[in-house]
Formats: structure tokens, sequence, C-alpha cells
């Protein structure tokens, strides 16, 4: 089946010409991310681990300031890459360009409600873990059953759609392209040479 190509300018470059970015690689991609964004928790974590003085951080304000820092680790990754350059590290291995409705990469707003959409929509059915204290066993293989939904609402759209898009694409009024190629080139260091 053919799809429909989209004309996409990103950034400053010239026009590229993709089309919608299938699940496989949109899935390969935020792997990749994932463990780029786990690599920076962890530096964090030793970084906070370092700054009360060699004791791990169990409870309190600090508890609570770490978290909210991984929080904002994670989200700022996200936004910052993609709305410089219309992709993260991961995203431009897998060949992915995130675009806005007009076709550049969205600014970094747009690119933070894409993230926290996506999150509250892979999080959602996760509150419903608390309520498993007081759900019999019966009934908690089915919650956990639905902690599987969010995956067919929020990427099973695409196939539903005619631009293939999917719910965050949709809600974020962005889209992730597949490009032939980056559109960001490597740059091509000189070697300096000593006299």
């Amino acid at each position: 089946m053919k799809t429909e190509q989209t004309t996409a300018p990103i950034g400053n470059s010239a026009k590229l010409i993709g089309e919608p970015a299938g699940m496989l690689r949109i899935f390969s991609a935020m792997v990749y991310d994932g463990l780029l964004i786990v690599g920076c928790l962890v530096a964090l974590g030793f970084v906070a681990f370092a700054l009360n003085a060699a004791q791990p951080i169990r409870e309190g304000w600090k508890l609570q300031l770490l978290r909210l820092a991984m929080l904002a680790l994670w989200g700022g990754f996200y936004a910052y890459f993609c709305s410089r350059q219309g992709q993260t590290l991961g995203m431009r291995a897998w060949k992915l360009v995130l675009s806005d409705g007009s076709g550049h990469a969205p600014a970094f707003g747009r690119v933070l409600w894409r993230w926290a959409i996506a999150l509250g929509l892979a999080l959602a059915p996760f509150t419903l873990l608390w309520l498993s204290a007081v759900l019999t066993i019966e009934q908690r293989g089915t919650l956990y059953a639905a902690l599987l939904l969010p995956l067919p609402l929020i990427y099973g759209s695409a196939y539903l759609s005619p631009q293939k898009r999917s719910l965050i694409d949709i809600l974020s009024r962005t889209q992730l392209l597949r490009v032939q190629q980056n559109p960001y080139p490597k740059i091509k260091r000189s070697k300096k040479h000593v006299s």
C-alpha cells in the first residue's frame, strides 16, 4: 500500500519529502531514546546522591525535588532536541522527524505539550493500580489487562486516520515523518595542521 508523502521544511533546511512513520520505527526510536534518558537519569541520581552527603534520598522534600528534577530532565531532553532540530538522537538514527502542521520543527512549548500528552495517556491506567488494594484476585487480572489499553488507543488511531496520525499527533497537532535522509547532515570537521 502506497502512503501519501508530505512535504515538510524542517528548521532552516530545504523542504523534505517524508511519509508518516511506521509504528515499528517509532517504537525503535523510543527504545533508543529511552536508553539515553535512563543514562541521564542515573547521572542525575549520582549527582543527587553526592549532594546529599553520600546518603540515599528516601523521603521528604529532597525526594520530591529529585522526582521533579527527573521529570524535568526527561521532558526537557525531548522538548529541547525536537524543537531545535525536529528530532532526538533516537529519531535521527531511525530517520524520523517531528513536524508541526506547517511542516517545520515544532516550537518548544508544542513539543513539551506533546510529551505531556504522551506521558498522561501512557500513565493514566497506572492510576488504576491504586485501586488494586481493594480489589479481589479476579478483579486484579482485569485491571492488569487494562494497563495495556493505552498502546492500541494511542497508536492504533494511526491505522484509522487517513493521514496516519496517532492520538498524540492529533492532540498535539504534530506528526512524526519518516524521511529518506536526515535533514541535518553530519558536520565534517577539518583537521587543523600544526606547522
